[in-house]
């Protein structure tokens, strides 16, 4: 057998043996043939079977197959390497799609464009134009300048984790352990970045203009706490529909949704969700609601966020997607969860590391509302 044949095979067999192997972690079925011949074989037999194709023993303790499949003896990697191999496996776990995660950032909060260092980056909070300025008959047009608010800044940071896959783990075809591990560091990473969020609403991070994000001096503080409810409602929307932009402008912003603790979903599920039914049906107004209350069924959305009860369990906020409120931003490479492995003699194991790097600010408190609660 040539060495480019040789090679070629390797690269087809970790190719199959990849696929098999996503698609038992993943529970799918293989679309090839090759992987749906390698499909259901332990960790040990896949690794015995290219180690034959390598020209060595496959015939080898399993606890020898499985130092050599996390690479204690290779030196340098080429893409058909058994470690190569679990990398690919890891990325196309990584790459699924979570079911379910806990991280609500994304529903209320802006992204910034990527940045490409650690050095604090400033936002420009520009404002308004105003309206048009009137056009004398036969004179040049005028150029208006917008406003210019407080420069807000940010710098990303690296939050990072590792985990290690075992000579065991390897013996013993613990695939499920290994991808629960890299699922769970996925969603680390998020809930990493959803906290530094919840952060800025929860300690009331301070402004560019050297206010609070939420008090009198930004108009979107209620003046006393209560249930989400027809009054509370009403309140947070007249003060978001009369926030002035910078050049002074009446913003009319509405809300697009309420961010809460979890104490609070069943009051806002009943307050906002157009499909709850009632039986038997009934005239009068719902629990925990005032008179008329159905005007916002249907109205806005709602973000139930878990790490808000550590703060309190009854203040809530109202947030309008319309401007730029709190804000994240990753750097450039890392926007999403980088992982690398590598083989480390001292414990015999591979390990992986992941990586994140991200800053958040609060960039405008106008789209951003809040009330202590009852």
């Amino acid at each position: 057998m040539s060495v480019a044949y040789a090679s070629s095979s390797v690269d087809r067999f970790s190719q199959a043996a990849t696929e098999a192997l996503a698609a038992r972690a993943l529970g799918r079925t293989p679309t090839t043939q090759g992987g749906r011949e390698l499909y259901g074989k332990s960790f040990v037999e896949v690794g015995r079977e290219w180690l034959a194709l390598r020209g060595r023993d496959g015939n080898l303790p399993p606890e020898a197959v499985a130092r050599i499949l996390l690479g204690a003896e290779i030196p340098y990697s080429t893409p058909g390497d058994f470690p190569n191999l679990l990398s690919n496996l890891a990325s196309k776990i990584l790459s699924q799609p979570e079911a379910f995660s806990a991280a609500t950032f994304k529903a209320w909060c802006s992204p910034l464009p990527p940045v490409r260092n650690f050095q604090p980056t400033t936002v420009n909070t520009l404002g308004e134009f105003g309206d048009l300025p009137y056009h004398g008959d036969g004179r040049d047009f005028e150029q208006s300048k917008p406003a210019e608010g407080p420069v807000v800044w940010f710098q990303t940071d690296s939050y990072g984790d590792e985990f290690a896959l075992t000579s065991r783990m390897i013996v013993d075809d613990n695939l499920g352990g290994f991808t629960a591990a890299l699922q769970d560091k996925q969603l680390a990473h998020d809930q990493t970045l959803n906290r530094l969020c919840c952060n800025l609403l929860t300690l009331n991070q301070a402004m560019g203009d050297g206010y609070a994000l939420f008090g009198s001096n930004h108009g979107n503080l209620a003046g006393s706490g209560a249930a989400p409810n027809k009054v509370a409602l009403s309140g947070a929307r007249l003060a978001m529909r009369m926030q002035t932009g910078i050049g002074g402008r009446i913003l009319n912003l509405p809300i697009d949704g309420l961010l809460i603790p979890p104490e609070l979903e069943t009051t806002v599920q009943e307050l906002l969700q157009t499909t709850l039914q009632i039986s038997p049906p009934t005239s009068a107004p719902i629990a925990n609601t005032s008179e008329g209350a159905d005007v916002f069924r249907g109205s806005m959305t709602w973000w139930v966020e878990g790490l808000l009860s550590a703060n309190s369990t009854t203040a809530w906020y109202a947030v309008s997607k319309r401007r730029r409120g709190v804000c994240y931003c990753f750097q450039e490479g890392f926007e999403q969860m980088v992982q690398r492995s590598y083989w480390n003699p001292r414990n015999n194991c591979r390990i992986w590391q992941f990586e994140g790097r991200f800053g958040v600010c609060a960039v405008d408190h106008r789209p951003l509302y809040k009330n202590a609660g009852a």
